[in-house]
């Protein structure tokens, strides 16, 4: 079983994540949190196969999460998908550099939620196989 999390400080977002991904992808289980704080503690006491990060959120945000995550051995190789409504191509660059695994941004349409993101989830998990 796969775990992910999501991380995103708007309820509604992680939500419609959690259900298209549901949908689509099976023996997995989903966590959440509302911040880079949250995430962290979250990644900190679970075994976290993939995160799917926001980048612009209160306490600690994104590119924070990802710096933590990427300079902790135990943490460095879990693949983080930035899923943000930034979209100016510098902060897509940084987060790339920074080590995630790919970027999308926000919003999608409802067919690309469908397709897009579940895609691109089953494709980083099949890795792991």
């Amino acid at each position: 079983m796969y775990t992910i999390l999501v991380v995103d400080d708007t309820l509604f977002n992680r939500k419609l994540m959690i259900e298209v991904l549901e949908n689509k992808i099976h023996n997995t289980r989903y966590l959440q949190a509302e911040d880079g704080i949250e995430a962290m503690e979250i990644v900190n006491s679970n075994e976290v196969d993939l995160i799917i990060l926001d980048l612009t959120m209160p306490n600690k945000d994104g590119y924070e999460v990802i710096k933590d995550l990427k300079s902790n051995s135990v943490t460095a190789d879990i693949p983080v998908i930035v899923n943000s409504s930034v979209t100016d191509m510098d902060s897509i660059k940084l987060t790339l550099e920074m080590g995630a695994i790919d970027y999308f941004t926000k919003p999608l349409t409802p067919e690309q939620m469908e397709v897009i993101i579940p895609l691109k989830v089953n494709n980083i998990l099949k890795s792991f196989e």
